[in-house]
């Protein structure tokens, strides 16, 4: 076999300048700079592609004494038709700079599906241009009009570094709220790996997770020296242990329709397809849209229908039926502050409206209970509008997201207010007695141990109905209870 030999950036030119000993090369190898970082990065994907590989996979004889799990390097070498020394050095991550030529025949050696190959060519080539200063990204207005419009079917755009740039009422139903997070947290790959939520939500997570960064990575080749994709990276690798062990694996995988499935409180298991659109005024936005069974897609709708969206407007609670005089008396002065003032929710009125909910775990039948220091007591989560909030549900999802931690919260099983009760708060150093109008609600969760508590003078407590029950201390919360239980038998 003819042995392939770099007259410009290869074999004989590596063998003088980086021989053993040549000064500098260990730093050569172990270099900062982006293209010594890549030059690590091809070392790492030959070698794992390498083990991969028995010599019947190739036409080999196995031989005997073998002492690497896969093929040996001379071995790729001589499929590639390189010296066994130049391939040694690719694989100890000098900077050698192969030709396209080389790369494709290590690429077959290796038996390189078209991603892998396509990935190969990129750690490996050895001209690489400064990105250019980018601009934030933002969604056409045309774009995100489409995305609401596709409602009931889940729809969401992501961008260049997967950030979830748009979505519709029904996408945030399934996954998450992205509008409630921290802009920075509105990031698909840092969802999947660091939520605790998402390996509750996605049925086939660690599949899912693989399959995610293999997209990433593809896509991720293209801006290898981008700043701000170097920072996302190292974000993943220093909060997900799975993201630091799958990262040096380079599985890479093309853009592709599909199917997932989900896990919701209310739903339950449901399986979507999906379709993938590159947008035409930039090919790095990705708009992805899914469609379940009809009847999975009308349930979906259901949801979404039921979701309230008048709330806090003159002739609040006109829909809400009391269920003894003792509530009845307390709603009749809910709607006579609703309309005696434009914001019955000012912390500034010594009879304002908060937004509290029961958050359940409907799988095992458990309700969390929060410790309240001023109240002394065992109460459910919630509390008072930011300013300018109006809707009391969105209120309760917002704070019970913060206090708990919990980001797969929906209403449970549907959007209706559970109890209207008005409660007496005792005086603080800074803030009067005064009274809460509290409309509650019942909230599910499918991630129950992924509570983590906003404050660690507020213990969070997951209890069965006997338990939550026995507990606490308030009458009204035990009626709350008692209607829960009656949800909870259907």
């Amino acid at each position: 076999m003819t042995t392939r030999t770099e007259h410009h950036d290869g074999e004989h030119q590596a063998t003088a300048s980086t021989g053993r000993g040549a000064p500098g090369a260990a730093r050569q190898a172990q270099g900062g700079t982006g293209r010594g970082a890549r030059a690590r990065e091809l070392a790492d994907l030959l070698r794992s592609r390498r083990d991969r590989l028995q010599p019947a996979d190739v036409g080999l004889p196995a031989g005997q004494r073998r002492r690497t799990k896969g093929l040996r390097r001379e071995e790729v070498a001589q499929l590639a038709g390189v010296s066994a020394t130049y391939y040694t050095f690719l694989e100890q991550g000098r900077d050698l700079r192969p030709s396209w030529e080389v790369l494709e025949a290590i690429g077959r050696a290796l038996r390189l599906g078209p991603a892998e190959r396509a990935h190969l060519h990129t750690l490996g080539t050895s001209t690489r241009k400064t990105p250019a200063r980018l601009a934030a990204e933002t969604v056409p207005e045309a774009v995100s009009a489409l995305v609401d419009r596709l409602d009931p079917y889940p729809t969401y755009v992501t961008g260049r570094y997967w950030d979830v740039l748009a979505s519709n009422r029904a996408a945030r139903l399934l996954w998450t709220d992205w509008l409630a997070l921290p802009q920075h947290d509105r990031n698909m790959l840092w969802w999947t790996f660091t939520d605790p939520a998402a390996r509750s939500i996605l049925v086939e997570w660690e599949t899912e997770a693989q399959a995610l960064l293999a997209r990433f990575r593809a896509a991720a080749d293209k801006r290898s020296d981008d700043p701000s994709l170097t920072a996302l990276i190292e974000r993943l690798r220093n909060a997900s242990p799975e993201f630091r062990a799958s990262w040096p694996r380079h599985e890479v995988a093309p853009l592709a329709s599909g199917s997932k499935r989900l896990r919701h409180p209310v739903l339950g298991e449901i399986t979507l397809t999906h379709v993938t659109l590159t947008l035409a005024e930039d090919p790095e936005q990705k708009l992805v849209t899914f469609a379940a069974s009809d009847e999975d897609q009308a349930s979906i709708a259901g949801l979404l229908a039921a979701e309230p969206t008048a709330y806090g407007q003159p002739g609040l609670l006109d829909r809400y039926r009391p269920l003894d005089d003792a509530e009845e008396a307390d709603v009749s002065r809910v709607r006579a502050l609703a309309a005696r003032t434009d914001d019955p929710w000012s912390r500034s009125l010594p009879l304002h409206l908060t937004g509290s909910a029961l958050i359940v775990d409907p799988a095992n039948r458990r309700v969390l209970l929060r410790w309240h220091q001023r109240q002394q007591a065992w109460l459910q989560v919630g509390g008072h509008g930011d300013p300018g909030e109006r809707d009391p549900l969105a209120i309760a999802l917002r704070e019970a997201a913060e206090e708990t931690g919990l980001t797969d919260l929906v209403p449970w099983p549907d959007a209706s207010v559970r109890q209207v009760v008005i409660v007496d708060v005792p005086p603080a150093r800074h803030e009067p007695a005064h009274e809460h109008a509290d409309i509650r609600f019942t909230l599910a969760t499918a991630s129950p141990d992924a509570i983590r508590a906003e404050n660690p003078e507020a213990p969070l407590r997951w209890l069965s109905l006997p338990e939550a029950t026995e507990l606490t201390t308030e009458a009204n919360l035990r009626e709350l209870l008692a209607r829960t239980e009656q949800l909870f038998a259907g």
